[in-house]
């Protein structure tokens, strides 16, 4: 869950990015409109992502798996985005059921 919310937020605050891709334009109209709150969802799911590695690995694993889950992010983002739009929301949707089969009992 905590991976989510650290994806969700840097998709959110590279959206901000002058960087952003052009082929996402109709995301980039949302994000530019809405400016303000999207940058304090962004910036609230990184630090409840980092609040929830902490909280379950400890401080110091906690904050070296933060990091590194933070700069795949990050690469993944710079990497996906990119492509068309539709490789993105397939990639997405694999990475989520993933995760979600990971947590089941």
């Amino acid at each position: 869950m905590y991976v989510f919310l650290l994806l969700l937020g840097c998709s959110l605050c590279y959206g901000r990015s002058k960087y952003f891709p052009e082929t996402l334009s109709q995301a980039k109209g949302i994000l530019a409109q809405y400016r303000f709150g999207i940058t304090v969802a962004g910036y609230s799911c990184l630090c409840l992502a980092i609040y929830g590695f902490t909280a379950h690995y400890g401080w110091g694993t906690g904050l070296v798996i933060y990091f590194m889950s933070l700069s795949l992010a990050y690469c993944l983002l710079l990497i996906a985005l990119p492509l068309h739009k539709y490789y993105l929301y397939l990639m997405a949707s694999i990475g989520i059921l993933a995760i979600f089969i990971e947590n089941l009992p």
